[in-house]
């Protein structure tokens, strides 16, 4: 018995969620179950194959335009970004005006903003304090009306 009917049989009321790095939505198999899906959750990080290169650091067959492609289509659609500061940031200039227009071309029902918490493979990513959080949300919903949240450990 798969998730789908285990889920209409026990727990029909229920909405299912899926958390995914939005890597395959291209597979034939992956469309179909997305439909399945009453919240999927899938991240973007950068709004550019450069900077998505350097925060994903993916394999080489990874399509960035394929994730992006992937993304479109989903509908409803929740996008979790993980933002932060260091040599290689997604917070300031090209790389984030790259990432909050390719927001507002997916449409996404909403965005969730976080920055790291947890050690990182670099030593210098910068963890964004709730303040920049807010300010990154409050420009994200006024310049391109979208519905965002952010979140940080108090």
């Amino acid at each position: 018995m798969g998730v789908k009917e285990l889920h209409d049989r026990y727990k029909p009321l229920s909405k299912q969620g899926l958390l995914s790095n939005a890597s395959r939505l291209n597979l034939p198999a992956i469309k179909r179950t997305m439909k399945l899906i009453d919240l999927p959750m899938l991240k973007l990080d950068a709004g550019d194959k450069t900077t998505f290169s350097a925060i994903n650091q993916p394999v080489e067959t990874l399509d960035y335009s394929e994730i992006l492609d992937g993304l479109i289509r989903v509908n409803p659609v929740i996008i979790q970004s993980v933002l932060f500061d260091g040599s290689v940031s997604n917070i300031h200039g090209r790389t984030y005006e790259s990432w909050a227009t390719v927001l507002s071309t997916i449409h996404p029902e909403q965005i969730h903003i976080y920055s790291t918490e947890r050690p990182t493979a670099s030593a210098d990513v910068i963890c964004l304090t709730p303040e920049k959080l807010k300010q990154i949300r409050d420009d994200l919903q006024s310049r391109f009306k979208l519905h965002v949240k952010a979140f940080w450990r108090d």
